[in-house]
């Protein structure tokens, strides 16, 4: 019947503040953990938080373990009797004592489970008692009850309460603890009966203690209460009722006091009351709470039978979270701004306007009437009318009733800055506008007529303003650019004042924080990411005293200015105690901070108060190496080499971000740990000291004592070692002779194939220069010159054609030449060409001056095949003028040779000629020497070709691309 209560199911989770005042349109703060978190089941029975840090829940899967970043479920796997864990508590020696659904009591220490099966202690609970419950003695023992009997757990011990009563009473939970004295109680039908733990025996007596309900249970920090059907009476007389004491007789009436001394109460009716003063709220009003723990940091974790596990930070009544949602859209809020009236105006996507006033009450009113997509972006109080600037609109709103009262513009507003109570600027899509009040009546003055993302006044009353063409300035008259050569091109978002020293400050969408001097507009410091802000991608900026905050996608940084510079404090994220880290916008007002985003809008008072005091817990998960498993305190050993020492830990800290572990061996340098894991392998020989540490409010903590190390010599330290290594050395070193004697041989014979392939290959591409074609056209030309009696012009030819065989047949001889020589030989070939085919052919040579064409070798005669392919194959066919291009480009250490031609174009699948065959085999000729080249000197010596495509996808020309070394000749 105890845990009856625990096997029922709950509805979707909607938390919400509840006090005997009117609704405040505000919930607390919490956190809440399902599915997408990690956490493996969303019905979660129970919850208990150790005084290591650790969160242990009982659920209907297994026993759940939670750090602050991962949960690890313990199953039947890993030892547990059952599935489902219906209770769990913590003892004075550090173990999880639990009870599963079918009756079986199992504990957990130092993440390993004893059960019947693997404790003794365990086998003899089990065999003695089907458990109803358990609890903590008075001297810190643990008492585990069923109907009819009771047994005290000391260490290893177990001991026996004796209950002569069991004939005609059926213990029933819970063991009471009051003014120092223990109670149990128990049944005979309707009839209940109070008995104390006296001497080691359960002894009959009046009833001098409040008797309590049928159904309850207490988990206390403090006090010790009774549920009676009265209310929940408390130790010294005080006596609370809850609204749904009673409500349901089949439920239990649970109560929790924390550490405060401050009552909680539940019973899977209406969620989880909550008495603070005269006031009591109601939480998490729509789900079943089934249990609820305090951590070592004051936070508060409650469990629910269908809604996962949440958590309320100890200070939670610190930070409220204002109920702004839409019926018709989710909540979204993009900016916000108190009044002199103290009302919070917050506006989301679709034009809606959220005026929450002092006493909780929430207005909301649209500046369209429509709620169609546009976003309120800035607002700004002017004389008694609040003006809001939106994605299509530029409004002024009054005060009483919340109505419509100037219409300015029907423009994208970007950014709204206050002069005084009659003026007024905007940055809008197209310009910046000043207006002013001179009567009635608003004028307005266009000061710039461009996009502008950003307005502020400053002190002395001056605009500045920034835009797409960057940073501006108006005094009233006339406007200036600010010329700061660090912002150009840098979207400025936002802009700021800190008179003390003269600066202006400047967020921007990427390159994060700017200060110039307002004087002379230098650029006096820069806050970015490599010096700690959370992100380059900067938006409001607020500067309070010496301290200038500024929000982000990833948080709100806070920086301290001062007189030499800035200094960087911290970021206020998530962790911290945000409802998330993307702000839209937010409000330091004194001591308390207002933050808007996806999630609403949340208040939080003393936000800058000194962080909670408390130091993280740190907790060792595993220590172990190859040699098993270690518990802490122990020596660890290893071997050499192969060996290793492996650490999972967990540094915890639930009200804040944990900050990071370092480690160090021996007085080695102090290393940073990361993911909750320290791996160390290779350490040498001998004994060695790991230490840990982390910082906590600028201290050093020391969270365990040193572990040592002891690494064990290898084999070959051992005394035969030394013999047998010499006899293997001398084998491998005749080995390795052998060996290289081999592989030098082998290496000769390749090279000596290679040169032979290399130098037929080079015969070949020789012999595919001297087109046979060629020859026989030059000789034709000759006969056709002396047939026209044009001898002048045949010499000429025949001391071309003599003079090109010359340089042709030299080439050939050599495997480089200089860059210089080959363009030469080009140049005398296109000539040579030209003649025959006149104004056919053009050509151009194109080499850059910075390229030493007389210094660089390249390979001999690689370029001439595709020249001549280029004219034969793609010009001539044309029967048209075409153009043959080469260029050179020198890139790093490569040098890339293009020939182009506008012929016929590259056609890899055109039906095969003769000439078609010739060019192909001259091309395959050219590739295998180029691949042998690349083989012989390990450098990339390679060609591309392609055909030219016009934008009517037809082919227009032919690209070749040869890409060999660049290789400078020796001086």
């Amino acid at each position: 019947m105890f845990y009856q209560a625990i096997r029922t199911y709950g509805t979707l989770l909607i938390i919400f503040l509840i006090s005997v005042s009117p609704a405040e349109g505000q919930d607390f703060y919490h956190k809440q953990y399902t599915y997408t978190d990690g956490l493996p089941t969303m019905g979660v029975y129970n919850v208990y938080c150790a005084a290591d840090g650790l969160i242990w829940m009982g659920s209907d899967i297994g026993l759940i373990q939670f750090d602050g970043a991962t949960f690890n479920t313990f199953t039947t796997e890993n030892g547990l009797p059952d599935t489902e864990v219906i209770a769990l508590m913590g003892d004075t020696e550090g173990r999880i004592w639990c009870i599963t659904f079918n009756g079986q009591i199992f504990y957990v220490q130092h993440n390993e489970v004893f059960n019947s099966a693997n404790s003794s202690l365990v086998a003899e609970i089990n065999r003695r008692l089907d458990p109803v419950g358990f609890n903590i003695g008075l001297a810190g023992e643990v008492l585990i009850y069923a109907k009819d009997d009771v047994l005290s757990i000391k260490g290893e011990q177990i001991t026996s309460i004796p209950f002569k009563y069991a004939e005609q009473y059926d213990l029933i939970a819970p063991v009471i603890k009051w003014h120092n004295k223990q109670y149990i109680m128990a049944a005979q039908g309707k009839t209940h009966v109070y008995f104390m733990f006296q001497d080691q025996e359960l002894v009959k007596i009046p009833d001098t203690i409040p008797f309590p309900s049928d159904f309850w249970s207490l988990r206390s920090h403090g006090n010790q209460v009774i549920v009676t059907e009265s209310g929940i009476i408390s130790e010294n007389g005080k006596t609370w009722l809850p609204n749904t004491l009673g409500a349901s007789k089949t439920n239990t009436n649970n109560v929790f006091i924390d550490k405060q001394n401050r009552q909680w109460y539940f019973n899977q009716n209406r969620g989880l009351q909550y008495q603070y003063g005269d006031t009591v709220y109601i939480l998490f009003d729509q789900a079943k709470v089934n249990s609820m723990d305090q951590d070592f940091e004051g936070n508060y974790w409650i469990t629910t039978m269908a809604d996962g596990l949440f958590m309320l930070p100890y200070n939670f009544l610190e930070k409220q979270m204002f109920d702004l949602s839409s019926d018709e859209h989710i909540t979204l809020i993009n900016a916000i701004e108190l009044d002199p009236q103290n009302q919070l105006w917050a506006g989301n996507t679709f034009d809606q306007n959220f005026i929450v006033q002092p006493d909780g009450r929430v207005a909301t009113m649209s500046i369209s009437n429509q709620q169609v997509f546009s976003r309120i972006i800035d607002y700004a109080f002017v004389q008694d009318m609040m003006v809001v600037g939106a994605d299509n609109k530029l409004v002024g709103i009054s005060q009483d009733p919340y109505t419509i009262i100037q219409d300015f513009e029907s423009r994208s507003i970007k950014s709204l800055s206050v002069k005084n109570d009659r003026v007024f600027a905007a940055a809008l899509s197209y310009g910046v506008i000043e207006y002013a009040q001179a009567t009635k009546e608003w004028s307005k003055t266009i000061i710039y007529d461009q996009r502008a993302y950003c307005v502020q006044y400053d002190t002395h009353g001056i605009l500045w303003f920034s835009t797409s063409s960057g940073l501006f300035q108006y005094d009233g008259n006339k406007k200036r650019q600010i010329q700061v050569p660090e912002l150009m091109d840098k979207r400025i978002v936002d802009l700021a004042f800190y008179p003390a020293y003269q600066l202006l400050i400047i967020s921007t969408d990427g390159y994060g924080i700017y200060a110039l001097n307002v004087d002379t507009h230098q650029l006096v410091w820069t806050l970015r990411v490599i010096d700690g802000l959370s992100s380059d991608i900067c938006r409001k900026v607020q500067v309070q005293g010496d301290t200038l905050w500024v929000s982000s996608p990833m948080g709100l940084n806070c920086i301290r200015i001062l007189p030499e510079g800035r200094q960087y404090i911290r970021t206020v994220q998530e962790s911290d105690g945000l409802p998330g880290n993307d702000i839209k916008d937010f409000i330091v007002r004194n001591n308390t901070l207002f933050v808007a985003g996806s999630f609403g809008v949340m208040r939080w008072e003393n936000f800058m108060e000194p962080q909670h005091a408390l130091a993280p817990k740190f907790v060792l998960h595993r220590l172990a190496s190859e040699k098993g498993i270690y518990q802490p305190g122990s020596a660890v050993y290893t071997v050499y080499q192969d060996g290793y020492l492996s650490i999972d830990y967990a540094l915890i800290a639930y009200a804040k971000s944990p900050p990071k572990l370092f480690y160090q061996l021996n007085d080695g340098k102090w290393q940073s740990a990361s993911g909750n894991h320290i791996d160390l392998n290779n350490l040498d020989v001998g004994n060695h000291t790991l230490k840990l540490r982390f910082l906590d409010r600028n201290e050093w903590v020391y969270p365990i004592a040193p572990i040592e190390v002891y690494v064990e010599a290898p084999f070959y330290q051992q005394s035969w070692f030394v013999p047998m290594l010499i006899v293997v050395c001398l084998i491998s070193i005749a080995a390795y002779i052998i060996y290289i004697i081999n592989l030098q041989r082998k290496k000769a014979l390749n090279q000596l194939q290679l040169n032979e392939a290399l130098t037929f290959a080079e015969q070949q591409s020789l012999q595919s220069m001297m087109n046979p074609h060629f020859i026989f056209n030059a000789i034709n030309s000759v006969q056709q010159y002396i047939i026209n009696n044009d001898r002048k012009e045949a010499n000429r030819y025949l001391t071309q054609f003599a003079r090109l065989i010359r340089i042709n047949l030299e080439t050939s001889k050599q495997k480089y030449i200089s860059l210089e020589e080959e363009l030469e030989r080009l140049n005398l070939y296109f000539q040579f060409e030209q003649v025959r085919f006149g104004e056919n052919l053009e050509y151009t040579l194109h080499c850059p001056e910075d390229l030493r064409a007389d210094m660089v070798e390249i390979p001999s005669m690689i370029i001439q095949p595709f020249v001549e392919n280029a004219i034969w194959h793609g010009i001539m066919p044309k029967r048209k003028p075409g153009k043959v291009e080469l260029s050179l480009v020198a890139n790093d250490s490569n040098l890339l040779i293009t020939v182009r031609d506008n012929g016929m174009g590259y056609q890899p699948n055109a039906p095969s000629s003769a000439s078609a065959k010739k060019s192909s085999l001259g091309m395959h000729i050219t590739k295998r020497r180029l691949e042998l080249l690349t083989k012989n000197t390990g450098k990339p010596h390679f060609f591309t070709i392609r055909a030219i495509v016009d934008e009517h996808n037809q082919i227009t020309g032919t690209i070749v691309e040869i890409h060999v070394p660049l290789e400078l000749r020796a001086v």
